[in-house]
C-alpha cells in the first residue's frame, strides 16, 4: 500500500515540475 502511494506522489511532483517548467 505504502508503495502504490509513494508512486502516487513521485507521479504527482513529475507533473508539478512539468506544469512549473
Amino acid at each position: 500500500m505504502m508503495s502504490k502511494k509513494n508512486k502516487d506522489i513521485e507521479v504527482r511532483i513529475e507533473e508539478v515540475k512539468k506544469d512549473i517548467k
